[in-house]
């Protein structure tokens, strides 16, 4: 049993673990649970925001993955497995899972550009021509987003490994993003 959101992060996790679990049992019956969505809440974007009726109401309606959606699953590991370009490729095609044609193309921006930079970087650094904290940065790359995906954490990580370059476009008040937990402000270098 898989419960997954829609977003880039989720999906690809799903089609990791899938890959996992068919490579040790391939006749494994497969469930998922998989939202983008919930009536009674508005701005969803997590599971964590549902009670647990909620939840029980959510487990209701999960169903089998089915064979299409077993090989779209195989195919986005495989893109995975070899970069943000198979990602991107891949996501330009008609995939059987709801969702993960979108979540391969998002994570295919994540290729380096000739800049240096993917999309995520691109937009930290364009973020930073006003200074402010790792956590507002954090937070206001999300709201770039169609499906928020990527936690405080790796958002502080990418600022942090920014600011290291030998020629940074961001300079990270110490302690640094991570340490600073999220306090750190963070300006255009």
């Amino acid at each position: 049993m898989f419960w997954c959101e829609a977003d880039p992060y989720d999906l690809a996790d799903l089609a990791a673990a899938t890959a996992f679990v068919l490579a040790a049992e391939p006749e494994a019956r497969l469930d998922l649970v998989l939202l983008d969505a919930h009536p009674e809440v508005a701005n969803f974007w997590g599971l964590n925001q549902l009670s647990l009726s909620q939840l029980a109401d959510c487990f209701v309606t999960r169903a089998a993955i089915s064979p299409a959606e077993r090989e779209s699953l195989a195919r986005a590991w495989e893109a995975l497995r070899s970069g943000a370009l198979a990602c991107r490729d891949l996501g330009q095609q008609s995939l059987a899972l709801p969702f993960l044609a979108d979540a391969l193309t998002r994570l295919g921006e994540e290729a380096i550009h000739q800049d240096g930079l993917g999309l995520t970087e691109r937009r930290i650094v364009a973020a930073t021509a006003i200074p402010m904290s790792a956590r507002d940065l954090h937070l206001a790359i999300q709201r770039e987003e169609h499906r928020p995906w990527l936690g405080d954490t790796m958002v502080f990580a990418m600022i942090d490994e920014l600011a290291l370059r030998l020629d940074a476009p961001i300079v990270v008040a110490s302690p640094g993003a991570v340490r600073s937990g999220g306090e750190a402000l963070v300006e255009a270098a």
